[in-house]
């Protein structure tokens, strides 16, 4: 059940003609696009920036070891292989 209270302006929303209609959707349009051209230059002026450089060596983390393929898996199979690692190492 929605148990959601509809917004003020939900019920008050105005109704107007179709010409209305289309000479706000476009000027919406005319800032949807002034957005979308911002967002565009601002993307580029970030991938401009320089780069910095890092004097420290990347190390990455260790990759798990892979599970042995037994034709069936279950918990007490994952944990047999993982104890037996352990004790390898």
């Amino acid at each position: 059940m929605n148990t959601a209270i509809p917004e003020a302006g939900f019920l008050n929303h105005p109704v107007v003609s179709s010409e209305r209609w289309i000479a706000e959707r476009k000027t919406l349009l005319a800032r949807e696009k002034e957005l979308t051209r911002l967002r565009d230059q601002i993307a580029r002026e970030r991938r401009a920036l320089p780069w910095e450089r890092h004097h420290d060596r990347y190390e990455p983390a260790p990759v798990a070891k892979p599970v042995p393929a037994t034709g069936s898996c279950c918990h007490s199979d994952v944990m047999h292989a993982a104890s037996a690692d352990d004790l390898s190492a």
